[in-house]
């Protein structure tokens, strides 16, 4: 009778075991999201001293793919290979307008998700800027609408970008966060999510930081912009830039476009087709 009821126990045990393993295994959702962080959920102030509010922030991205890489892909130094065991697609291509977010939340909008992803941790990221085939913007792979403010000037602006090419990042953190920040993580069953971060302070810089610092060195800023403006009004794409700006400054913006994509704080490799 002991044995009996010991071999009752011992079997309840492997189911239970066997159940807790079943609920952790299949497919998981994987989501992946688009950011522009502070400076676009509320605004900045660009390195020459201009305040800007953002409208809209148009991004079309395609072949968004979230990667299981091993060893952890590493920018500087893997370069345009990433190591994988397991990958997952988001083929595309998706216009989402970054600047429609929650002023009171993260700043990320939903790009798309891949609802029988495998599970395990997807520690590197990888997209491509392409231009929008359709809509009001078709043509351009990234456009800003927004407000500049300096002084007593207003400048209303439009920015147009054609240029394309890939980013290629590791794994997504922020400066001061921690394990809490971590993301990509996927269980069976569960949700998980990826971030791609558009720095526009690459761009136009950072008033808060020192004139000195790398950032606002590399950094374009708005006022060789803000010359272009006529009346008020400044609606240019890529093409009219090339044509107004200098061959330095001009080398200058492609820079800060290459420098555009990250992980929260985390670099990118950029890709030039």
């Amino acid at each position: 009778m002991r044995e009996a009821k010991l071999l009752v126990v011992v079997s309840l045990l492997l189911m239970v075991v066997a159940g807790c393993n079943a609920q952790g295994s299949g497919a998981g959702t994987l989501q992946f999201y688009a950011s522009g962080g502070d400076p676009v959920r509320v605004g900045m102030v660009s390195k020459d001293g201009w305040k800007m509010v953002f409208n809209h922030m148009f991004i079309t991205v395609t072949d968004v793919t979230g990667y299981q890489s091993q060893p952890p892909y590493d920018p500087i130094y893997a370069r345009d290979l990433i190591r994988y065991e397991k990958a997952a697609i988001l083929p595309g291509p998706t216009t989402v307008d970054i600047a429609q977010n929650d002023p009171d939340g993260d700043g990320a909008v939903l790009v798309g998700e891949i609802a029988d992803a495998e599970p395990g941790k997807y520690n590197a990221i990888s997209w491509q800027m392409t231009p929008a085939a359709e809509g009001e913007y078709a043509g351009y792979a990234l456009v800003l609408v927004g407000r500049a403010l300096k002084d007593t000037e207003t400048i209303d602006f439009t920015l147009k970008f054609d240029q394309v090419g890939g980013y290629l990042c590791g794994e997504y953190f922020r400066h001061g966060q921690g394990a809490a920040e971590k993301r990509g993580i996927l269980e069976g069953g569960e949700i998980a999510d990826l971030e791609m971060t558009f720095a526009l302070d690459v761009l136009f810089g950072d008033g808060a930081q020192p004139a000195a610092s790398i950032l606002n060195r590399s950094a374009l800023g708005f006022d060789p912009l803000a010359a272009m403006a006529d009346d008020g009004i400044l609606d240019v794409d890529t093409q009219e830039l090339a044509g107004a700006l200098s061959a330095d400054l001009g080398q200058q913006l492609e820079a800060a476009i290459a420098e555009l994509g990250m992980v929260g704080d985390g670099r990118c490799f950029h890709i030039v087709p």
